[in-house]
């Protein structure tokens, strides 16, 4: 049960470790006595600080009452019905803004794998966007907004 920084993959894999615990009506120490960690260990996993292995994703699946794979799969799972909403309301945009879309999207991932890497220095990111106003209902100025990361 390696430590890792807190990253998005793993709050996701923990919020998904929380919601079927709840669903199965079972405390963080309920679970924590069946895998033989402590709850701030449960509570760890399931807010992201930790990273949980394989292991012990195998040892919670008789817990929650499921298979390996099966848990395995409904942890990684992905919203596919979000994906497919996303996707047709992004055709209603026009192709320069959608265009204009992926770009800021893709900065925005590039900017927040980079805060993840530096955040063990103490560094803070702002990311600059070109031509956006510079405020809530303000435009022109020097042409750029900062959004603290």
């Amino acid at each position: 049960m390696g430590r890792r920084k807190n990253d998005i993959r793993n709050q996701k894999i923990g919020m998904q470790l929380r919601k079927l615990r709840k669903r199965q009506k079972l405390s963080m120490s309920a679970v924590a006595r069946q895998l033989n960690v402590t709850y701030q260990q449960i509570q760890k996993f399931e807010s992201g600080k930790n990273q949980i292995s394989l292991v012990s994703l195998c040892e919670l699946a008789p817990i929650f009452q499921m298979s390996a794979t099966d848990l395995f799969q409904y942890v990684m799972q992905i919203d596919a019905s979000k994906a497919v909403m996303m996707e047709n309301e992004l055709d209603k945009i026009p192709d320069n803004i959608r265009h204009i879309l992926l770009q800021m999207i893709e900065a925005i991932k590039r900017a927040l794998n980079l805060a993840a890497a530096q955040a063990h220095a103490g560094h803070h990111l702002i990311l600059h966007f070109k031509g956006a106003p510079n405020g809530p209902g303000q435009e022109g100025g020097n042409g750029q907004n900062s959004c603290p990361i």
